[in-house]
C-alpha cells in the first residue's frame, strides 16, 4: 500500500491522541475541523489495514454503538487491560500489580489464558463522572 498525505495526517493524527479512542464519525469530524477532508469510506480502509498491520487496536463498545479505534503506542500495549470512559473515550491502560496477579489466578487455577488484547473494561473516568 502506498502513503498519501491524508494516510500520514490520519497516522499522525492518531499518534499524537494515542490516549483516546475514536470513532470513524469522530476522527473525521476531528480532522475536518483541521481542513483535512478525508472520505469516511477512506477512513474505513486505512483504519482497517492498521489494524490489520497492529498499528491501531479496533474496540467494538457493544452491539449498537460504532466501533472505536486507537493507536498502539508500543509493543507493549498487548500485555495489559484497558479502560474506556463511555462518555469521553478516553483510553486508559490499566497496569496493576492486582490484575497481574488475578491474571495469573485464572491461568494456574483455572487453566485458562486471557488474551489480553481482547479485554476492555468501560465506565466513566474521573472527569466524567466515575469514582473520586
Amino acid at each position: 500500500m502506498y502513503n498519501t498525505k491524508q494516510k500520514m495526517v490520519i497516522l499522525d493524527y492518531l499518534k499524537n491522541n494515542s490516549n483516546r479512542c475514536f470513532t470513524v464519525d469522530e476522527l473525521r469530524d476531528e480532522l475536518n475541523s483541521t481542513n483535512i477532508k478525508v472520505s469516511v469510506a477512506t477512513l474505513y480502509r486505512y483504519l482497517d489495514n492498521l489494524t490489520s498491520d497492529n498499528k491501531v487496536r479496533k474496540f467494538v463498545m457493544d452491539n449498537v454503538s460504532k466501533a472505536c479505534y486507537q493507536f498502539i503506542d508500543d509493543d507493549d500495549c498487548h500485555n495489559h487491560f484497558h479502560m474506556i470512559c463511555t462518555k469521553c473515550n478516553k483510553l486508559i491502560h490499566l497496569e496493576c500489580e492486582e490484575v497481574d496477579e488475578f491474571i495469573k489466578h485464572v491461568s494456574s487455577n483455572h487453566k485458562f489464558k486471557i488474551d489480553l488484547s481482547r479485554v476492555v473494561f468501560y465506565g466513566l473516568c474521573e472527569e466524567c463522572g466515575g469514582s473520586k
